[in-house]
């Protein structure tokens, strides 16, 4: 399984990307992709396609469990008619023809089906941007999202500066802090220092408090 920079999917050199569009296919995948050992696999390939670069990724459990701590995360809508529509275009490229009834019916089938599945369910993420691609082109589509990507990480860049600022602020006040305190804490040290240096002082030449050879002290008393 290999993707190509000309938005081609190859399974051993062979190119399907056509082949996965068909109904066939997608006629089949929702019950295929509910197994469990299935699940695991794709989310691991998934996972591993988008590793350490930016990537856009399509699914209907990518926001949240693909990738739950994706940077951005889109919940795309729109009416099940128009989806029909744009559905009956794309297999007639294929060389396949359906009605719009049968379109939608396959539509509901296959979301209700995938809602329910117990693994990996379609939910719209808690933190996604839902878009209602029903009135707007594939060109307005993606200018929406690219402005609304650039706008998010701005915002981020905003609110990761800001924190920087506080923490260095936190910082400093901590440090002016500390030094006060071992300002205080050196204060007795220096004192007691200079008292225990008084006591060690040779008896010999400490000066006495009284002068033994005054003469006032040999006075006679009237």
């Amino acid at each position: 399984l290999s993707l190509r920079r000309q938005r081609q999917m190859c399974i051993r050199d062979r190119n399907v990307s056509k082949d996965i569009r068909s109904s066939d296919v997608t006629d089949n995948v929702s019950a295929v992709s509910a197994l469990p050992v299935v699940r695991k696999k794709l989310v691991s390939i998934q996972r591993k396609i988008a590793d350490n670069q930016d990537s856009v990724v399509e699914g209907r459990d990518i926001g949240t469990v693909v990738f739950p701590n994706a940077d951005v995360k889109f919940f795309i809508v729109a009416d099940t008619l128009v989806r029909a529509k744009r559905r009956q275009l794309d297999l007639k490229r294929l060389g396949e023809d359906k009605t719009i009834d049968s379109l939608i019916k396959e539509i509901r089938d296959r979301d209700n089906y995938d809602s329910q599945r117990k693994i990996s369910p379609l939910t719209k993420a808690v933190d996604a941007i839902e878009v209602n691609t029903t009135n707007t082109t594939i060109d307005e589509q993606v200018n929406f999202m690219v402005n609304k990507v650039k706008l998010l990480i701005k915002e981020k860049k905003i609110n990761m500066s800001e924190a920087v600022q506080e923490k260095t602020v936190e910082q400093t006040s901590d440090n002016k802090s500390e030094a006060s305190v071992e300002q205080v804490k050196k204060a007795p040290t220096d004192k007691n220092e200079k008292i225990n240096k008084n006591n060690d002082e040779d008896e010999t030449t400490r000066k006495p408090d009284i002068d033994y050879l005054s003469s006032e002290l040999f006075k006679k008393d009237d």
